[in-house]
């Protein structure tokens, strides 16, 4: 997905958006409380935003690119075991970041009552870090270093809840 870069897509506008979806998750926060927290009018949020769901999206993509685990892929040296340990040490940052973990709760405690948030976090995070594994590894059978085959397209799809 594209997000769209706007002069309104700027770090105060997704920082208060992501402490409003922390503080109150996503269910009871709305577009006022974030429009009132970052000094912008309803409708300019929602002109530039369209609405609650794009404007989730756009703070996770925020915190990914934070540690620009989908635009890896510049970096990377087709050294196997160099690649594959900076892109861990990137990964296990992100993963251990208490915004990131907050978020996870958030999304894993609505989850069951709105499966829409939980593809949208997918969407935007893990996807596309997977897509940046993917990509390494297709481009890596090349330099005959490495082959995956697809096999990541295997975790592509939001997993169904567990049912209790």
């Amino acid at each position: 997905m594209n997000l769209l870069i706007t002069p309104i897509t700027n770090p105060v506008v997704l920082e208060a958006a992501g402490q409003l979806f922390l503080e109150k998750g996503f269910g009871a926060t709305s577009m006022e409380a974030v429009a009132q927290r970052a000094g912008v009018s309803k409708q300019t949020l929602y002109s530039h935003f369209g609405g609650k769901d794009d404007l989730f999206k756009h703070v996770v993509a925020n915190k990914v690119d934070h540690y620009d685990l989908a635009a890896i892929g510049r970096t990377l040296t087709w050294d196997l075991q160099h690649d594959l340990h900076a892109l861990g040490k990137l990964f296990l940052s992100l993963l251990l970041d208490a915004e990131a973990v907050a978020m996870m709760r958030v999304v894993i405690s609505e989850a069951h009552q709105n499966p829409r948030i939980a593809e949208m976090f997918y969407a935007m995070g893990p996807s596309r870090i997977i897509e940046t594994l993917d990509t390494y590894f297709s481009g890596t059978t090349t330099t005959g270093n490495a082959r995956s085959g697809g096999y990541l397209s295997t975790f592509r799809t939001v997993p169904e809840p567990i049912e209790r």
